[in-house]
């Protein structure tokens, strides 16, 4: 299948993601950043403006992508992101860390819809979930990789993981030159406003799929936030230290490799019961957190919530990317997210702040939001019995 086409959009897609995948500071990405002279005000700040800069640049960014088409676009914003882990090495303070956040925010707009439409178009919508899946599952292999890493060579030197992290990078950004074009839409060529007013009108034919973004958004600023940021604080205050945050930052990337079989559990569910089941499994997780104590209850919980992030996403993507109707893909799926990146600003920040003041409130919060995102899904499914998009 490689040799097809669709074969190598899906194996470079993927190779590229499996070296991005390549965190090798992620088990300590607090711990780089506090180390550093931030505290967690300071990193849900910065992530807050990163969401705001995502929300002003997603419209013309997407418009962009639709223009200049999926492959050139998808190799610019792969060398921005290389140029970006490497301020995030040789960073020091509030600003460099800032400026480094600055640039992701030009990548995750940039990328936002553009690799999964690329994908999705790939490989067809009947396939488009187990290829997105796959993209998944093999950045998460690639984090696993650089965790064992971590835990063999990086644990008592942060700043050399993050240079190799850059190095991966590197090549990650060289793989997307070798992408193969895959067909654009009509709507693609049109003039900017022509796809504003092609993304309003896609927009205004399915208004109840408001329901899911917001569903959507609460999962994803859950999971983020719980398994990148609070994780490794709720493990220090549970005692572990060193190579016991490498063994459990990288058992958590091993769960996250179920992306991959994100297709079959949607299959056995079906949609409505699939999404229900994430929403409550991640807030029981989430509320487990709140009064863990010990390390091995702890680990559990945050794996779980890994578990469910994962699970979710490729469900996500695939939803989005079915119901576009009218319009430039790559734009439509950028006002979805722009929407999205807007409310996760302000719960990102909400989190990093009772994360201040407690941890537990942090934990509390989050559960609250799962839940929330369970009745808007089972509301957005009640009139939609098959899971249809509409």
């Amino acid at each position: 299948m490689f040799w097809k086409k669709e074969g190598r959009c899906v194996a470079l897609m993927c190779l590229a993601a499996f070296l991005q995948g390549m965190v090798f500071y992620g088990p300590v990405a607090s711990l780089y950043r506090t180390q550093a002279g931030l505290s967690m005000g300071d990193i849900a700040l910065i992530e807050s403006v990163y969401y705001l800069l995502v929300v002003a640049l997603e419209l013309p960014l997407g418009a962009a992508a639709a223009r200049l088409g999926y492959k050139r676009m998808l190799a610019v914003c792969s060398a921005v992101f290389f140029l970006s882990k490497l301020v995030f090495w040789r960073a020091g303070s509030f600003g460099a860390f800032l400026a480094e956040r600055v640039m992701l925010a030009f990548v995750g707009a940039g990328l936002s819809g553009c690799d999964t439409a690329y994908l999705y178009v790939a490989a067809g919508p009947r396939r488009a979930q187990r290829a997105l899946g796959l993209y998944g599952a093999a950045g998460m292999a690639g984090l696993l990789a650089a965790t064992a890493a971590f835990t063999l060579f990086f644990s008592a030197s942060y700043r050399q993981a993050a240079l190799a992290t850059a190095v991966a990078y590197g090549l990650a950004a060289l793989c997307t030159l070798a992408l193969p074009a895959v067909p654009m839409q009509a709507e693609d060529r049109a003039a900017f406003s022509a796809q504003i007013r092609g993304m309003w009108r896609s927009l205004c034919a399915a208004p109840r799929y408001a329901l899911m973004l917001a569903a959507d958004a609460l999962v994803d600023v859950t999971g983020q936030t719980v398994t990148v940021f609070l994780s490794q604080l709720a493990y220090v205050r549970c005692g572990l230290s060193g190579a016991q945050l490498g063994a459990a930052y990288l058992g958590m990337t091993l769960v996250g490799l179920m992306q991959g079989v994100s297709y079959k559990a949607t299959l056995a569910l079906g949609r409505r019961g699939f999404s229900i089941a994430v929403c409550m499994l991640m807030a029981a997780a989430c509320g487990g957190l709140c009064f863990a104590r010990g390390p091995l209850w702890c680990v559990a919980c945050v794996w779980c919530v890994q578990l469910c992030w994962c699970l979710w996403q490729p469900f996500a993507q695939t939803m989005h990317n079915d119901s576009v109707r009218l319009g430039a893909r790559s734009v439509v799926l950028s006002g979805y997210s722009m929407a999205q990146s807007l409310a996760m600003s302000g719960l990102n920040l909400g989190l990093g702040r009772l994360a201040d003041a407690g941890l537990p409130l942090a934990f509390a919060a989050a559960g609250a939001f799962c839940m929330l995102a369970l009745v808007l899904a089972a509301l957005y499914f009640r009139q939609n019995k098959k899971g249809c998009v509409s």
